[in-house]
């Protein structure tokens, strides 16, 4: 990529402190500047153009569903150079195949309880997927479709259609209450060893026995031992 000027790289630092764990930048239509609350007096408002030069080198993502209205976010390259220290280890969880998920359905039942009333989207393009909802704390292009097919497969989210997904009861359970989670999963399950190794496991969530890593926590540690790993 081409190297970044002072402007661009104030611009991408202060776009990725304020997304982070936020909704998307807009800018309207009819408008030539970003007009959001969130912005700081003292960094000058990008414009349009400045947006479409950091989209074209791959700073930013756009989401092109809602037109004429532009909606962007910083992508991974500026999230890489710019994130703080919360998003890159939640950056560091997304990668690591034993906790994204658990990652995924934290953000998926946090978002929900917060507006149950609105559903979560995933909208499918050319290059990416789009996850959009209110209360969405992940990066709006980091969750896959394949993601939530495997949430789905572990009966942890449910669908409305084909776009509108959300939590289950067992999976607002894995989120919330981890042993819970593992103790009815083992009273489903006929084989006996099966059983008795879920409820150990149960047992040592109980008791805080249990050692997680602090970015995949305790929901990515149940999915792991549901899974057998």
């Amino acid at each position: 990529m081409v190297a970044l000027s002072e402007r661009e790289r104030e611009l991408l630092a202060t776009m990725v402190t304020l997304s982070e764990g936020d909704q998307p930048f807009e800018i309207q239509a009819g408008e030539d500047t970003l007009d959001d609350p969130r912005w700081p007096v003292e960094v000058r408002r990008p414009t349009r153009d400045e947006v479409r030069s950091l989209v074209g080198r791959q700073y930013l993502e756009v989401d092109k569903t809602p037109a004429p209205t532009w909606l962007f976010w910083p992508a991974e390259a500026a999230r890489h150079e710019f994130a703080g220290e919360a998003a890159q280890g939640r950056a560091e969880a997304l990668r690591d195949p034993d906790a994204r998920l658990g990652v995924i359905l934290d953000a998926i039942v946090e978002a929900f309880e917060k507006d149950p009333a609105t559903p979560l989207l995933i909208l499918r393009t050319d290059q990416i997927d789009i996850v959009r909802h209110p209360h969405w704390a992940i990066e709006p292009d980091v969750v896959r479709m394949h993601d939530l097919r495997q949430l789905e497969d572990l009966d942890l989210i449910g669908w409305d259609g084909t776009t509108e997904f959300f939590p289950s009861p067992k999976g607002r359970t894995a989120s919330k209450n981890p042993a819970a989670f593992l103790a009815q999963r083992a009273d489903e399950i006929e084989d006996e060893g099966e059983r008795s190794r879920l409820r150990r496991i149960a047992e040592k969530f109980r008791t805080g026995d249990v050692a997680v890593s602090t970015a995949g926590g305790l929901t990515g540690a149940a999915i792991r031992a549901v899974l057998g790993l």
